[in-house]
């Protein structure tokens, strides 16, 4: 597993240290429980800062939802910071923010989460919460062997692992 709520803490402490006053959360399928962690995670970073959080919800987790929603939240909040739990909804946001004509991250601070090639590949590279996945797979292989050669002695466990921000333009002033 990964500590969901500390990346989501991550993200939103990252923009809290920049400046950041005014978060919203785009929560793309808020029902599912990692993103409900995430969101914890960004509530508990908020809290202690003193700062306002609002939460927006989105239909998915795509780039076409993260510009829609984009647009609406952009259009009708005062915004300085947007914390996403995936990055197609962080270029999704940005997208939108140039499409309003709203410098990122002059004006609007973005990190998006799971680091996939749309972060760094972006017209503007998106700040990412990164997820250990080559050591999962490290960490799922061990358990198989163990569970292999251990036969009925083994006793299941569940390892969590942290994540890692890595901020890059949509984020750094």
């Amino acid at each position: 597993m990964v500590n969901e709520e500390l990346g989501g803490y991550l993200a939103a402490t990252h923009v809290l240290h920049g400046g950041a006053h005014r978060l919203v959360f785009v929560a793309g399928c808020p029902d599912l429980r990692l993103i409900r962690r995430r969101l914890a995670g960004v509530e508990r970073a908020v809290a202690g800062a003193g700062a306002s959080l609002g939460v927006v919800e989105a239909p998915n987790l795509a780039i076409g939802a993260g510009r829609e929603v984009g647009h609406q939240m952009l259009l009708s909040q005062s915004v300085d910071a947007v914390v996403c739990p995936s990055d197609l909804l962080a270029v999704g946001v940005i997208q939108a923010a140039t499409d309003l004509g709203i410098r990122v991250p002059d004006e609007l601070m973005v990190v998006g989460y799971d680091d996939n090639h749309f972060a760094s590949e972006s017209s503007i590279p998106v700040s990412t919460v990164s997820l250990p996945g080559y050591r999962m797979g490290e960490l799922a292989i061990e358990l198989l062997l163990e569970e292999i050669h251990q036969g009925s002695a083994h006793v299941h466990r569940t390892v969590t692992l942290d994540p890692h921000l890595i901020p890059r333009r949509s984020s750094l002033r």
